[in-house]
């Protein structure tokens, strides 16, 4: 899943406050942003393993809110692998605890709104 390198892509929630924060203030510092909810882009098992790849995370866990409802649920407590922790992502995307935002082959996951800006290069210096 490559997206283009001009254009920042966002998978958020848009239920979550914090989540349309982080859409806004990307829509304010960057000019080309696709947004997606994380429920309607549907991501697939592959996706999610190149998603993992490019945010440099090895435990799908770490992407997971252990506070949201699905999880306290169904998962807590339970130990699962690397592709049973993938699978469960591209069936419920609603436990990730924050948007993640891609560019080009580059992501990270936005706890705070303004680490978006981690994607966006710095304006290159003209003598």
């Amino acid at each position: 899943m490559q997206s283009n390198v001009r254009e920042i892509r966002l998978y958020f929630h848009p239920d979550r406050l914090a989540d349309r924060q982080t859409l806004a203030y990307a829509q304010a510092v960057a000019p080309y942003i696709e947004a997606y909810s994380f429920q309607d882009a549907q991501l697939s098992i592959t996706h999610w393993e190149e998603i993992l790849e490019m945010l440099g995370v090895e435990n799908p866990a770490l992407l997971i809110s252990e506070e949201e409802p699905y999880f306290v649920a169904h998962l807590k407590g339970h130990e699962f692998d690397r592709v049973s922790w993938i699978n469960i992502l591209a069936h419920n995307p609603q436990i990730v605890k924050a948007p993640i935002a891609v560019r080009g082959h580059e992501a990270i996951l936005c706890e705070l709104p303004k680490d978006i800006l981690q994607l966006i290069p710095e304006k290159q210096e003209t003598p």
